[in-house]
């Protein structure tokens, strides 16, 4: 998440650009990129959010909605529906073996499912849907502090997010170990940043510095040089076998 409104224009317009150039690299990239796409719709959302942090300010056509709650909802629906569908229509033009793909999308399936169904038991009050306040903040400037998100609610479970948008992909090309090593620096960090150990990983860990070091290690290549360990191996030798006939 972003702190302020040029901010997240950078983080948007980063993940539109770059998303495009490895697109273009084709093969596994364009699954990448697809991904990649999808993570920056939450951006987008902020966008509308820093637009009118004081919820005073409106959007006339095609109906008078308010641009707060707008990019609030927008928000709840990045993190519920538009990045797993993202990362499915990855796996649909991954370069992959059928069998595969086909395992792949039923796993993708009956965790979209569940996903949805503990986010509907606790989806959010509709008075929730006002972002106006920041959080996790251990520095002077309030301006760079986290939004508070009162609308994430409690069947956001993010083990299940993150293999839904993530995880089945990087398991299909062979760098799942590799964002699971990128996931836990970036905890680290965010721990360090609460600790107040450290000063640069605070609202710009997920916002900025995050996908700018994501980007420049996919255009390096270095996802595909970590090989990946025998446990990930062995699970995608036999979700490549055929358990259904389609």
């Amino acid at each position: 998440m972003c702190y302020n409104l040029p901010v997240t224009i950078l983080s948007l317009s980063i993940h539109t650009i770059l998303s495009i150039f490895i697109y273009k690299r084709g093969g596994y990239n364009k699954s990448i990129a697809i991904i990649l796409l999808g993570i920056g719709t939450m951006q987008l959302s902020e966008l509308f959010i820093h637009m009118d942090y004081k919820a005073n300010k409106f959007f006339k056509f095609p109906y008078k909605t308010n641009i707060n709650r707008f990019g609030s909802i927008l928000g709840r629906f990045s993190l519920d529906v538009i990045q797993p569908i993202f990362s499915l229509f990855a796996i649909l033009i991954c370069p992959i073996n059928k069998n595969l793909k086909v395992n792949l999308c039923l796993i993708w399936f009956v965790l979209f499912m569940i996903k949805l169904l503990l986010v509907i038991m606790t989806f959010p009050e509709d008075d929730k849907f006002k972002t106006t306040t920041k959080n996790n903040c251990n520095l002077k400037n309030k301006s760079t502090c986290l939004l508070d998100w009162p609308w994430k609610a409690k069947g956001n479970i993010w083990l299940i997010y993150i293999i839904l948008v993530v995880g089945l992909v990087a398991l299909a090309i062979d760098q799942l170990t590799f964002w699971i090593l990128f996931g836990v620096f970036h905890i680290i960090l965010a721990h360090l940043q609460d600790q107040e150990i450290i000063r640069f990983w605070n609202a710009s860990g997920s916002c900025f510095w995050g996908p700018i070091l994501a980007y420049i290690f996919i255009i390096l290549k270095i996802p595909e040089k970590i090989p990946n360990v025998f446990i990930f191996k062995n699970l995608k030798t036999l979700l490549s076998k055929k358990f259904i006939n389609i």
